[in-house]
């Protein structure tokens, strides 16, 4: 082995150990976040949860996990995954929570769903309906106060898709499309207050993205993330994590 690729592979492994790093504290913040508004023998509802990768994580110190989502693969792979009576999983829109009841859930998770949304103002009104008073929605949600999201935003759909499978060798699916019709922080405390709920706490995150496994953006992820940490830059920062809270 040579000395350059004795060098590599320890930035690989540099590289390897932040990323882990980064998505273990995303999913401590998200326990934290949810923590206000977990009950004994509370229900957690969780929007989009795709093959419910972390499903028992966020159903810890609850009674039963219900995962909503389109996706018929993606459901049965999470049935499979997650055969115990606690866990629960529905073929669902989140604009569109037929299968839960009024007033029975008392945490909502929406990790990177809103972007998708194309009826805001109908989600909320469904997350209004599914909550008990004093029961939480937690968003983590790209913002759109960044060049990253304003650029995803306005590129067109093809555009976009060809540069994320030359990015990570992924297409997006058709079913997901991107509007960004409710990612500011601003949007979304309006469309709260519309439907009696309040916000409670705001975090802001930058983002890895797709770029994180190239040469030298492992740095400049480092150095922007310590910029953005100064005064009024964290709110440029590229993800919001927040909460809000049924009021009655």
């Amino acid at each position: 082995m040579t000395g350059h690729d004795s060098i590599g592979r320890t930035m690989d492994a540099t590289r390897e150990r932040y990323r882990r790093a980064y998505w273990e504290h995303q999913l401590d913040l998200i326990a934290e976040m949810m923590a206000p508004y977990q009950r004994s023998h509370g229900v957690i509802l969780d929007l989009g949860c795709g093959i419910a990768r972390n499903a028992r994580r966020f159903a810890a110190g609850m009674d039963r996990y219900i995962g909503l989502n389109i996706d018929r693969e993606e459901l049965a792979i999470a049935r499979a995954n997650h055969p115990e009576p606690q866990f629960e999983f529905h073929q669902g829109d989140a604009m569109d929570m037929r299968p839960i009841a009024d007033q029975s859930v008392d945490v909502i998770l929406l990790l990177y769903v809103l972007e998708h949304i194309a009826d805001p103002a109908r989600l909320w009104r469904e997350i209004a309906r599914v909550l008990r008073p004093g029961g939480g929605v937690l968003f983590v949600a790209p913002n759109l106060i960044n060049a990253t999201s304003l650029v995803i935003k306005f590129l067109p759909d093809e555009a976009r898709l060809r540069l994320k499978q030359l990015l990570t060798g992924k297409q997006e699916p058709p079913d997901y499309p991107i509007y960004y019709r409710c990612n500011t922080v601003a949007q979304m405390d309006r469309m709260a207050a519309q439907v009696g709920m309040v916000r409670d706490r705001l975090e802001m995150a930058s983002s890895l993205g797709y770029l994180f496994a190239y040469p030298g953006f492992f740095a400049w992820h480092r150095l922007m993330d310590r910029a953005t940490a100064i005064g009024g830059f964290r709110r440029f920062r590229e993800i919001i994590f927040a909460t809000y809270r049924k009021t009655a």
